[in-house]
């Protein structure tokens, strides 16, 4: 739909809105042959561009809702906004990836996308196992790192995305050029690393040490350090706001 409403301003603004033929225009989005992840590869390393060298990349990720119903439209499911607000809705749901970046003429951060996914309904029919957001953002982040080897890369996302599995993706190997910054749960179940085991011990070695205080804990406790920093805030403008830092094990059994 976007790329036909932009066909469309296109042949309006160089006078062939009048032809009588003006359907024939946008076949070219439905006969031609094309590779959408040879397209996305390319505006990603335009819009990297824009970014110095030296500096990292960030790519924000989010899932949107299109409206749609009707029988010929596949993938189309039923979803809801919260557990507490409940809101449901019909439709398709895409992910998609974009590229942070500051314009000169903006006093604002714009999202410059590069590449949308469909996230199918799970279909108890069908027979390939079902691919959530989180897993078809897993496959992304490996093409973007074999699409930008030598660049330094920042993934920001909101608290729906908090996945252990996502996060060792990320991180897999040790030097990992990719950062994932993430909104947690308060009650997130976060530990100490493992402590040295005695030499010659026997049995299975840990792989989490003792359990930390829960986020919501630190909150309120008195004794929490807060350091006060200045950040980037909306419209352009700095904003102060407390700060506690803390290295924490983010465990899962799975």
């Amino acid at each position: 739909q976007q790329a036909s409403a932009a066909v469309t301003a296109c042949l309006r603004a160089v006078g062939k809105s009048d032809d009588q033929h003006f359907q024939n225009y946008h076949r070219v989005l439905n006969r031609d042959r094309f590779s959408t992840l040879l397209a996305a590869r390319i505006l990603l390393g335009l819009t990297g561009l824009l970014r110095p060298t030296s500096t990292a990349i960030v790519i924000g990720a989010d899932d949107t809702i299109e409206r749609r119903r009707g029988k010929k439209i596949k993938g189309v499911g039923c979803l809801r906004s919260s557990k507490k607000h409940v809101v449901k809705c019909f439709g398709l749901k895409w992910l998609s990836l974009m590229v942070m970046v500051k314009l000169p003429w903006s006093s604002r951060v714009w999202a410059l996308p590069f590449l949308s996914l469909l996230c199918r309904a799970e279909e108890k029919e069908r027979k390939r196992k079902h691919k959530s957001s989180i897993d078809i953002l897993m496959i992304c982040v490996g093409l973007i790192l074999r699409w930008l080897p030598e660049r330094t890369i920042a993934l920001v996302l909101d608290g729906a995305f908090a996945a252990v599995k996502l996060a060792l993706v990320c991180v897999g190997e040790p030097g990992s050029r990719m950062a994932l910054v993430t909104r947690l749960r308060m009650d997130v179940n976060l530990y100490h690393p493992p402590g040295e085991q005695p030499a010659g011990k026997r049995g299975r070695k840990p792989l989490k040490g003792g359990r930390q205080r829960k986020l919501k804990e630190w909150a309120v406790r008195s004794d929490t350090h807060w350091e006060e920093v200045e950040v980037d805030w909306y419209g352009g403008g700095r904003k102060r706001m407390p700060v506690f830092s803390r290295t924490g094990l983010w465990h899962s059994r799975t």
